[in-house]
């Protein structure tokens, strides 16, 4: 059994964005959504097994949200958050 848990807010991943550099267009990720992917992979990487797995999976995945600011005592994210 492989685990291990990843330290930071959940972000959802940003879509892909284009602007005009020198009359072409450039495509970029958004800074926050690289930032997450880099954190995410650093943690994640240790975990990785020597070879490819071959056997069936199961994935469990528990998000731990901060409490809105709006909610002063208690009480849950009251958002559905994106998952991707």
């Amino acid at each position: 059994m492989i685990a291990f848990s990843v330290l930071g807010h959940p972000t959802g991943k940003g879509r892909h964005r284009a602007a005009m550099r020198g009359g072409r267009v450039a495509m970029y990720t958004p800074k926050k959504t690289e930032e997450a992917e880099r954190s995410f992979l650093a943690q994640a990487l240790p975990h990785k097994p020597a070879q490819p797995l071959d056997c069936p999976l199961r994935l469990d995945v528990v998000f731990h949200m901060p409490r809105p600011k709006s909610r002063k005592r208690g009480g849950w994210h009251d958002r559905r958050p994106d998952c991707d």
